[in-house]
């Protein structure tokens, strides 16, 4: 019988993927397709990360402009408040997909 702490002990994922991407190492058909659909994914998920910190910068840019033209135009009126609120929700995306605090 397996002792119970072995039973459940599994191959750490980094190793079981450095055996996929390996090609020195010998593989099924289907270990080979795997290890290209990583590649593939790695790839994909690349570019989205790049392509979200290019939206990250615009939505900067674009709320400082908002921010600067809504002061410009509303300070000194009682509009101003109302006017900046209406930025909170572009604010709050740009914290969740950047980490920062607004």
């Amino acid at each position: 019988m397996v002792p119970q702490s072995k039973a459940c002990a599994a191959t750490p994922a980094a190793s079981l993927r450095d055996r996929i991407m390996n090609p020195n190492i010998a593989k099924s058909e289907a270990e080979w397709w795997a290890a290209r659909e990583i590649e593939r994914l790695e790839e994909e998920l690349r570019h989205r990360i790049a392509g979200q910190a290019e939206l990250v910068e615009a939505l900067k840019l674009a709320i400082g402009i908002a921010d600067s033209w809504i002061h410009d135009q509303l300070d000194g009126t009682g509009m101003l408040d109302g006017a900046l609120v209406e930025l909170e929700p572009a604010r709050a995306t740009l914290s969740q997909h950047s980490g920062e605090r607004s």
